[in-house]
């Protein structure tokens, strides 16, 4: 008997979720709003295979949603964990906006989305765009909350930090709010610390053994810091989950764009920024180290100063060459080797 196929459309808001189901034709079969908790999940799913068992004995629901916020992880976990006979996606919005456009689609609703979505899941399936979406190891998300939540407590710090500066100016300010904000600033220094040792703790005592080793790895690459791997690491997940060099360019915003008409190229080539921002402010800091210390990336850089690139321009080339070394060593378990450059990266 043939395996039919249904394509759910998953908008998923903060308190909300909006699905359409539709089949193979791009036939629309059911619609509906639900709450965004486990009530919600449960009822959408008993009136959606509700009508899928009307049609079919066998059947896979191919299940999409956009990666927006934090809005969509139990949705998907439950999905992935409870229910049987669906694949859940995460697409990339960016990925949905431009399929939008593909398909002639302006109005922005949630309805439409949601039908959107279907109507990407089907086509990303038919020709294979899309990779089912499957969780992160256990300690791979507590390595990210942790490392994410120091992000956050040094942002808060550098900006009471910045408010004492704008007090400092006034020659009138109050010793009060002056005290408060030292004090706080000190409370963030205590906690920001207190988190880089759990980490160092956590990673020391073995708790997350495959990525003690990635870590360990990445070290071994002049210019990167026990703290950077560690933030690298968190970042990326499984490198599993990328196909490729190309791939994981363009999730870092790393990959190179022209201007192009015909032949000829017009203006500065510039980068893609659409990626993780987290991941270039993670590079950043290392490339600069690694233009001074590390051999391979001194030498990629000069060369560059020496065909007339502006300093920007190399440094973000050095970003992307840092990253192609980076994911060498994660995808080939290997440790850097100056004289090899790393084995080539497909």
């Amino acid at each position: 008997m043939k395996m039919v196929r249904f394509f759910l459309g998953l908008d998923v808001g903060k308190s909300e979720i909006v699905a359409t189901l539709m089949d193979d034709e791009e036939k629309e079969l059911f619609r509906g709003s639900f709450k965004n908790q486990l009530s919600g999940f449960r009822e959408m799913m008993k009136a959606v295979t509700g009508v899928t068992l009307n049609l079919a004995k066998e059947y896979q629901i191919y299940a999409g949603m956009e990666a927006t916020g934090t809005y969509y992880l139990k949705l998907v976990k439950f999905l992935y964990k409870k229910v049987d006979g669906v694949t859940p996606y995460v697409i990339n919005p960016n990925k949905v906006k431009k399929y939008m456009e593909y398909r002639g689609s302006r109005t922005k609703t949630d309805l439409q989305d949601s039908r959107i979505i279907a109507m990407c899941i089907r086509d990303g399936v038919e020709n294979g765009l899309f990779r089912p979406w499957f969780p992160s190891r256990k300690e791979h998300e507590e390595l990210k909350q942790l490392v994410r939540l120091r992000e956050s407590l040094l942002t808060m710090k550098n900006m009471e930090k910045n408010r004492i500066e704008g007090l400092e100016q006034n020659p009138d300010n109050s010793p009060h709010a002056m005290k408060i904000l030292e004090d706080h600033v000190a409370y963030l220094s205590r906690q920001i610390k207190e988190l880089e040792a759990i980490l160092k703790d956590n990673i020391k005592h073995g708790n997350f053994p495959d990525i003690e080793k990635d870590i360990e790895r990445l070290k071994s690459i002049p210019g990167i810091s026990d703290l950077t791997a560690t933030c690298f690491v968190s970042e990326i997940g499984e490198i599993e989950r990328f196909d490729g060099i190309k791939q994981i360019v363009a999730y870092a915003g790393l990959s190179p764009m022209e201007k192009q008409s015909g032949t000829s190229i017009r203006g500065k080539a510039q980068i893609c920024k659409k990626g993780s921002k987290k991941l270039r402010q993670i590079l950043y800091m290392p490339t600069l180290a690694a233009i001074r210390c590390n051999p391979v990336i001194k030498s990629f850089y000069e060369k560059l100063l020496e065909k007339g690139k502006k300093k920007m321009v190399a440094i973000t080339a050095c970003m992307r060459k840092m990253l192609h070394i980076m994911y060498g060593i994660m995808k080939n378990k290997a440790y850097f080797d100056p004289a090899l450059c790393m084995p080539k990266v497909r």
